[in-house]
């Protein structure tokens, strides 16, 4: 079973170093807010925080400063500026808090693909408690991601771009999105490994046998070990 709190739990204190691609998200979520997100927004609720990527990179913008800012992730929250006057916590899974309602913003960066078949009802239950005007704001990743770990029987079971548009543009109007591959070249299949451990997607199920097939096949091209990211950042107003 996946056990994503204790494989996050275990990679915070690297996940900075070796998170580059989130970290790219996170600060182009935040431009994209600053942005498109025009109307006045009084309490913003962040699902999946971690260690603050996207509240920091909002805290950088000139994004105005909301009243309350609700941080969620599954695990205790670490210290980091928000751009709201009061910052309050809600630790555990997202599919079990509580929302407080009225909010003018849900935002979310690289965290909603953990919620594989059950994100499209969440994504319902989170517009169903933004304001009217209110904004849903996020990035998460899609189809092709980690397509090299796919093919082993590693990973998610990630949406596509269509199926995330095409519902969401149902439930609002679309001001901004951008789809995005990115590929990163390591020096061998141990070092991919690494690589996914330092940012908690050991929280993947696989078997040793998956483990010593991939070791031993793992595709190389010239540049390296290829892994590739695919990822959806978009924002709908409600």
């Amino acid at each position: 079973m996946l056990n994503p709190q204790r494989s996050f739990a275990a990679a915070q204190a690297h996940y900075p170093k070796y998170a580059t691609d989130q970290l790219r998200l996170a600060q182009q979520l935040a431009q994209a807010i600053t942005k498109y997100c025009t109307h006045p927004i009084e309490n913003i609720f962040e699902v999946g925080c971690g260690t603050g990527a996207l509240s920091q990179a909002l805290y950088q913008h000139p994004f105005p400063y909301a009243a309350r800012y609700y941080v969620n992730d599954l695990n205790p929250i670490i210290a980091f500026p928000v751009p709201a006057k009061q910052r309050l916590t809600s630790i555990g899974d997202i599919r079990c808090c509580p929302l407080p309602t009225p909010l003018q913003m849900i935002t979310s960066s690289s965290a909603l693909q953990w919620l594989e078949q059950t994100l499209f009802s969440e994504l319902s239950r989170f517009i169903s408690h933004l304001s009217e005007k209110g904004y849903l704001a996020i990035s998460l990743y899609i189809d092709k991601h980690y397509q090299e770990l796919a093919q082993y029987g590693i990973g998610l079971k990630y949406h596509t771009t269509e199926k995330i548009l095409h519902y969401l543009q149902q439930a609002g109007t679309l001001l901004w999105f951008k789809e995005q591959y990115h590929c990163e070249y390591f020096a061998s299949p141990n070092a991919v490994l690494t690589h996914c451990r330092a940012t908690g997607v050991n929280a993947f199920t696989a078997s040793l046998g998956d483990i010593r097939h991939l070791l031993k096949s793992y595709p190389k091209t010239q540049q390296g070990y290829p892994l590739t990211h695919h990822s959806l950042s978009i924002i709908i107003q409600k």
